[in-house]
């Protein structure tokens, strides 16, 4: 029994290391562990487990618990023995396995370390070495880069000042250009500004004045559709209607010498104000007049305002103007006679007598109304002293953003020489520029009306007849109105362009062209059969036309406004004018005359021969007034060639290009 004991003790005592081992390493005891160390002798809760026999006492005679757990021990002894034997043996293997694991950790993490520890010296090696590599190759690379950044800019240097001279001679060159293109800019701008205020005034300054040659035109061209109403309703007899239609003309000559007397002493304006309420008055009698004497009256009245109209118009235009469209402007003079010729035409044809009076007496009312608010010229106001009215005047004109300082000063030069000439009227026989002026005026006028053209109009009808087209005089005359009208219209847009004088040497050379047809299309007519020629004589006259519209026909009236000196500027164009008008009675005098005498043929080619010859007198006497001043003009008239005024010319013509 005591063998059995001490072998469960030694057992125990194993147990105990073992747990020791186990649950404790480093010799330190854990709190768990002891749950499985068992019971050690001494310790108290040994003694209450496993207590000594007679440890409590018997109650009540029976044996106490000491005994029992004595016979309780002695009876499970051997078999306790066994199974901790067991249990301990499983133990010790176990805890081997445990401490042989423990042990391989142990081994494995030095390894791990260790290997660990081999990588990161690898890597860092690595590393290094490909830092190294990394820093020597940037290092190359920038000296390479360095080194081929200065041979580039060796040889940037080198083109450089190779190439300097040559950008330093563009440099320059190109400022130059920038110069010369700030003064087109500025050229173009001011030639902007100029055509904005040309357009002002071509509105506000041609409209009034203007619709007085409509007027005259109105007047000249009322006896074409009038001529069958005035023989049919009114029964007059031919020489009758013969003297109202030529009465107009006629009464239209002395009031070019009345024009002449009061337009420099009243104005230029009151007294083409004046002229509109007795124009209106005029028309009334002709609308309705039944009696010879009352149409002879009112055709009286309308033929002298006409012709004060054509008097005064070519004067004012011309100094109201800009010297850029100072052309176009007294172009428009004619443009609005044939305006006011075509305008009876057409309303001729579809209205009764009085209707056609009525309407033509409107085109003076709507002047005087229109006319009433427009200026005095600035250059009547400057001569008059009144400088204050006279930019008044010019701003009016212009426009009020307009520059006007340059016209003013043209026109204080233009008074200034007009005030040392102390001559007055007698200019027009001592001055040599007032002499050549007239000649020029005059002999414009004998061109104009001698080549034929009132010859065209008159007998229009019967031309277009021996063609072969059958129209009646009223169509016939509003298709060659409508050619006058167009070919004048294209007149004043191309005038200041083109200049007068290639106009006018155009217009000439193309009327005897055209003359020398129609007389072909007669001779053969009159010598054999015409037939194949229809188309001649049409073509011929619409030719005629056209050539007379932009050239002969209405310039002759524009530079009377500017070859005259101030002084003589009135009684010179009454003079003119009257030329004009007492030779489109002698043409129509002449024209039976010449045919009786020579044929048809023949008196249309003397026409066509005074075309040409007008022509030859154009190209070596008539100067060419195209962007000059009044005074450069004037200069050059009396032949004192100005080097400052043609200077002052050709930049002018190089800013109109």
């Amino acid at each position: 029994m005591e063998n059995s004991d001490s072998g469960v003790n030694v057992a125990v005592q194993q147990d105990v290391a073992v747990d020791h081992l186990l649950m404790s390493r480093d010799g330190k005891h854990s709190e768990g562990a002891e749950l499985f160390s068992g019971p050690r002798q001494g310790d108290p809760l040994c003694g209450v487990l496993c207590p000594q026999p007679g440890a409590f006492p018997d109650d009540a005679g029976e044996p106490g618990l000491g005994q029992v757990c004595s016979e309780s021990a002695a009876t499970l002894s051997g078999a306790t023995v066994s199974q901790a034997h067991e249990v301990s043996a499983s133990k010790v293997a176990i805890y081997d396995e445990l401490r042989q694991f423990l042990q391989r950790m142990d081994r494995d993490d030095r390894l791990r370390d260790r290997v660990i520890k081999e990588i990161l010296e690898v890597m860092d090696k690595g590393y290094k070495e490909r830092w190294e590599a990394m820093d020597k190759d940037s290092k190359e690379s920038m000296e390479a880069l360095n080194k081929g950044n200065q041979e580039a800019m060796g040889k940037l240097h080198t083109v450089i000042d190779e190439h300097l001279p040559a950008v330093n001679n563009r440099l320059d060159e190109g400022e130059k250009n920038l110069g010369a293109l700030k003064e087109v800019c500025d050229a173009v701008e001011e030639k902007t500004n100029n055509l904005e205020v040309q357009v002002f005034a071509i509105e506000s300054d041609t409209t009034e004045p203007a619709l007085g040659p409509w007027t005259f035109g109105s007047a000249l061209g009322w006896s074409s559709p009038a001529s069958e109403h005035l023989s049919g309703e009114l029964g007059l007899a031919l020489e009758e209607v013969s003297w109202v239609a030529g009465v107009t003309p006629l009464a239209a000559v002395p009031a070019m010498l009345v024009t002449a007397l009061t337009v420099g002493r009243w104005g230029r304006r009151p007294v083409m104000l004046a002229l509109g309420p007795p124009c209106a008055v005029g028309w009334a009698l002709v609308a309705f007049g039944r009696a010879l004497p009352l149409l002879l009256a009112g055709r009286v009245l309308t033929g002298f305002c006409g012709g004060a109209f054509c008097g005064a118009v070519p004067i004012y235009t011309g100094e109201i103007a800009e010297k850029q469209i100072r052309g176009a402007l007294g172009v428009f003079f004619q443009l609005l006679l044939t305006c006011g010729i075509l305008y009876v035409y057409v309303v001729g044809k579809a209205v009764s007598l009085q209707t056609l009076g009525l309407a033509c007496g409107a085109v003076p009312v709507a002047f005087t109304v229109l006319f009433f608010f427009a200026p005095e010229t600035p250059l009547y106001l400057l001569g008059r002293g009144r400088r204050e009215d006279a930019i008044a005047a010019l701003r009016w004109l212009r426009g009020p953003a307009a520059d006007i300082s340059g016209d003013l000063a043209e026109m204080d030069e233009v008074i200034t020489s007009a005030k040392q000439r102390k001559d007055g009227v007698l200019s027009l026989v001592r001055s040599r520029a007032a002499v050549k002026g007239l000649a020029t005026g005059v002999g414009l006028m004998i061109c104009e009306q001698l080549s034929g053209v009132n010859v065209i109009i008159f007998f229009s009808v019967s031309i277009f007849a021996s063609a072969g087209i059958a129209l009646d005089a009223n169509t016939c005359s509003i298709i060659l109105g409508c050619v006058q009208v167009l070919s004048t219209l294209a007149s004043a847009l191309v005038v200041d362009r083109a200049g007068r004088r290639p106009l006018l040497l155009v217009s000439h050379v193309g009327m005897a062209a055209s003359m020398a047809g129609v007389g072909a299309f007669f001779h053969v007519r009159d010598t054999g059969s015409a037939a194949a020629l229809g188309w001649l004589p049409v073509t011929s006259t619409c030719a005629f036309l056209f050539f007379f519209s932009i050239g002969s026909g209405p310039l002759p009236w524009a530079i009377l406004g500017e070859v005259f000196p101030d002084e003589v500027k009135p009684v010179a164009t009454a003079i003119v004018g009257a030329t004009n008008l007492i030779l489109v009675f002698v043409v129509a005098k002449s024209y039976a005359n010449l045919v009786e005498a020579f044929g048809v043929a023949v008196t249309f080619w003397i026409y066509g021969v005074i075309c040409f010859a007008g022509a030859v007198w154009i190209f070596f006497f008539v100067i060419e007034t195209k962007g000059k001043t009044l005074e450069q003009i004037q200069r050059e008239l009396s032949g004192r060639h100005d080097q400052d005024a043609q200077s002052d010319s050709t930049a002018d013509e190089f800013r109109l290009k």
